[in-house]
């Protein structure tokens, strides 16, 4: 998947999901038109907003260290009990 001018990618040659991705990405920032506002606007504003908030969480995670990480991850799979593995 290379780069174009920008840092974009080729839009085209991304995958269904990636492309999916995106725009729910940017979707999830088009909460409201404001008047006088056009549809390209309204994206754009939306565009810009979602970028501004990616590249903050980005920041935060680069910042983040293994000291700062938790020795148990919140999001675990729930143990199995003994009568759920004799049926495996």
């Amino acid at each position: 998947m290379g780069s174009q001018a920008g840092g974009c990618v080729n839009w085209a040659a991304l995958g269904r999901y990636e492309q999916s991705n995106a725009r729910d990405k940017v979707f999830g920032y088009m909460v409201s038109r404001k008047p006088m506002e056009t549809a390209e606007q309204e994206f754009e504003r939306a565009k810009a907003e979602c970028l501004k908030h990616l590249r903050i969480q980005m920041e935060q995670i680069e910042c983040m260290s293994f000291a700062d990480f938790p020795a148990k991850p919140r999001h675990q799979a729930p143990a199995q009990s003994a009568d759920d593995q004799t049926h495996e």
